[in-house]
């Protein structure tokens, strides 16, 4: 009996006892085994990460059933429920290109790139890592209707639509960034050395994020670790043009609910010239940027909260030539930018899906440009004796965003309401009266009704106070039809805008050896309407074996008061209001997906603007072709990547009295080629390359136009360069 009795208990204890399970990932088509694919264990209580070996086989050890999410670049990730003792092979379909982003810019909740009412374009981590991109600029460098404008002070800004910075919110994590100079904020600061992928919304999403977003919004999404383990990283990069650049940082899991992770780096630039003359003088100055972030994560049932410190240094030389042939000395320029930015996101999932988000944030900027009377001899530099010698400029904004989102995916009708408060402080010798300050004061809606299985349309409204302005509500509306099991979906946008000029456009002075431009106090505020229209038709196999994919799209930006940064005379460029401008476009992208390791692409875009002032008007068509191919290699964990971009003519107005007339850049050509190989179960990633292949340096106009005295060329980049970078990831 007491063998029996111990054989029952045996039995019915044994299922509490963790089993373990073996299974094996390999490829849907050939059978071949996986090595290295990410595996996301989820059970009720915890989550942990395999990867596969060699063989393409993980273990489990578990006593109840766990969920498990498979994911490998190049093929389509796989959700299941394994219980105790299970084995089996996990097949995975190829299809890098053929996967649906999830994304989450102005969404009520994260959403499939299909799904949204808004065409939100996902640039991801591998096609950052793959083209070598440094900062925002090299990785933008080569999209439609986004067009880069380049200065060895001032740093290099965007375009898009043809509409400038100003009209194009650029956030990290939904708070946006400050501290622009000439309207521009400087892409080079924005490093991605910490960023997980880039959501680019082109045309209005001014109901959400208010003024700078009518052009559109660009938002960098940041890593998050997901692993229970510390991992560390550490990358450099070495470009033959002179830029020598180290960052690393680590992440750290605390009792499986809490997480800090922190980063540092150095990016050098020794500055760069297309003709060597001996002189002192570079066409690109030099620049030292250091950097470094900390950040908490605490996740928690139903809440998250995150926050972010960030602090950046970034040092420009403007080095002077030799006052004579008989001088020992030179005037040296240095202008120093510090960032600090704070911020804290607090999520909230409530029943039935609701959710509330509070983000707060505090940014500080902070410019100093001091002028050196430098001895070429023994090396020794002095502040020189001139009072204008030093100067320093201050921005601070403070920022409440808040949402209260309803998705109601089961529902027809689903809402989202919030609030988002701005105020902004701008000070220092180089504002006028050395303290202004404006704040923006906001409560937004809207409304997505889905009329039907494949049709969505979704109106909302934004109703504000402007310290400064009268501001007037900003409605819109978006269409998106997609009906189920068609090869073809439509998108549809209205919205009107308001933009209140900001502190710099109203009372910034920037004057120096190669600038001149001054604030105007006298500036009326922007208003303007936006629509557009875009179509999706593919056709062609769904394994992304001989798939094409076609999206034509149309755009128009009508602006009252178009606030422009124009030459008034001479050398001098102000910030003046043109009574009316237009801007309208027609684009085409083409895909053809040859194999799911392989994609070629070709894009045409033609853009129209015109200013009218007074009794005079301008216009201007100019013209852009983009092409490249991608090539990804899951098995051997190699891939390539080519892009080009023509550009044609770029207009610049020009205030000639109370005439405004339009000059223009010259077109240019370019041309970036990058390969990436991973090894060592992905631990190391190393990326080659060559950048601007065509050597491209500066765009000379046809009228004295730009931010600059130099009788209308307009610097660009550097010259051709390679570049090489190593990644180096630990688990």
């Amino acid at each position: 009996m007491a063998l029996i009795r111990l054989l029952l208990v045996f039995l019915i204890s044994a299922p509490i006892y963790a089993q373990t399970s073996r299974l094996r990932v390999i490829d849907a088509s050939t059978s071949k085994p996986i090595e290295y694919a990410h595996i996301i264990i989820q059970s009720s209580k915890e989550k942990s990460l395999a990867i596969t070996d060699a063989s393409g086989y993980f273990t489990i050890q578990h006593s109840i059933p766990v969920a498990i999410t498979v994911t490998f670049i190049g093929y389509e990730s796989i959700t299941d429920s394994i219980l105790p003792g299970t084995q089996k092979d996990i097949r995975l379909k190829s299809g890098s290109f053929g996967l649906d982003d999830i994304v989450v810019t102005a969404q009520y909740a994260p959403t499939t790139a299909s799904e949204s009412v808004l065409r939100v374009k996902v640039i991801d981590e591998q096609s950052i890592e793959s083209k070598g991109a440094v900062n925002l600029s090299q990785l933008l460098n080569d999209q439609l209707n986004i067009r880069i404008q380049g200065d060895g002070v001032l740093g290099t800004g965007i375009q898009m639509q043809g509409l400038s910075g100003e009209n194009v919110k650029i956030l990290i994590d939904g708070v946006p960034i400050i501290g622009r100079l000439d309207g521009q904020l400087d892409l080079n600061q924005i490093n991605l050395n910490t960023i997980e992928r880039i959501e680019i919304i082109e045309g209005p999403v001014s109901v959400n994020y208010g003024s700078n977003a009518l052009a559109g919004a660009i938002n960098l999404i940041t890593k998050k670790s997901i692993y229970d383990k510390p991992t560390y990283h550490l990358s450099s990069f070495y470009e033959s043009v002179g830029v020598y650049n180290l960052d690393g940082g680590v992440s750290i899991p605390i009792r499986k609910t809490q997480q800090v992770e922190f980063n540092v780096g150095r990016n050098f630039f020794d500055g760069w010239s297309a003709v060597d003359t001996g002189q002192r003088a570079q066409d690109w100055n030099q620049k030292e940027q250091i950097f470094g972030t900390a950040k908490y994560r605490l996740k928690k049932n139903n809440f998250q909260l995150n926050y972010s410190l960030s602090a950046f240094e970034e040092i420009i030389k403007d080095k002077g030539n030799r006052r004579s042939i008989f001088s020992d000395y030179a005037f040296d320029r240095w202008y120093t930018t510090y960032r600090l930015d704070n911020s804290v996101d607090a999520k909230w999932k409530l029943k039935e899906d609701k959710s509330l988000e509070i983000v707060a944030a505090y940014n500080l900027f902070r410019r100093d440009n001091v002028t050196y009377n430098r001895n070429l001899v023994d090396r020794t530099q002095e502040l020189s004796s001139d009072p204008s010698a030093t100067d320093t400029t201050f921005a601070q904004s403070f920022l409440s965003r808040g949402t209260y989102s309803v998705p109601n995916k089961d529902s027809k009708l689903s809402y989202q309401l919030g609030y988002e408060l701005a105020y902004e402080v701008g000070s220092g010798q180089r504002i006028a009266g050395n303290f202004q300050s404006i704040g923006d004061y906001a409560a937004f809606g809207s409304l997505r009704w889905k009329l039907d299985p494949s049709t969505t349309i979704q109106p909302g409204l934004r109703v504000s106070y402007n310290t400064a302005y009268a501001a007037q509500p900003v409605p819109s509306v978006h269409l998106n039809f997609k009906p189920k099991g068609k090869n073809y979906s439509y998108r549809a946008s209205y919205a009107r805008g308001f933009r209140a000029p900001s502190i710099k456009e109203l009372y910034l002075e920037f004057i120096d050896a190669n600038h001149n431009i001054v604030g105007n106090s006298n500036l009326l505020a922007e208003y303007s309407h936006h629509a557009d229209f875009s179509a999706l038709f593919s056709w062609g196999d769904k394994r992304m074996v001989h798939r094409f994919e076609l999206e034509p799209m149309l755009f128009f930006n009508g602006l009252n008061n178009l606030i422009e940064l124009a030459g008034t005379g001479g050398t001098q460029f102000s910030y003046v209001n043109i009574n009316q401008a237009q801007t309208a476009g027609i684009r085409t992208d083409f895909k053809y997906t040859i194999h799911p390791d392989f994609q070629f692409r070709i894009g045409f875009s033609t853009l129209y603007q015109q200013y009218t002032l007074d009794n005079s008007s301008a216009d201007f068509i100019s013209p852009e072709v983009s092409f490249g191919f991608e090539y990804w290699r899951p098995s051997k964990r190699f891939g390539f990547k080519l892009s080009y971009k023509y550009v044609g003519r770029t207009p610049q107005a020009q205030l000639i009295g109370d005439r405004v007339e339009v000059g223009s850049l010259e077109e240019y050509h370019w041309m970036d080629l990058s390969a990436n190989q991973k090894i060592w179960k992905d631990r190391l990633s190393l990326t080659v390359g060559g950048r601007n292949l065509f050597n491209v340096t500066q765009l000379l106009g046809n009228a004295s136009g730009g931010v600059h005295s130099s009788g209308g060329a307009m610097p660009l980049s550097w010259g051709r360069s390679l570049f090489v970078g190593l990644k180096f990831n630990l688990i």
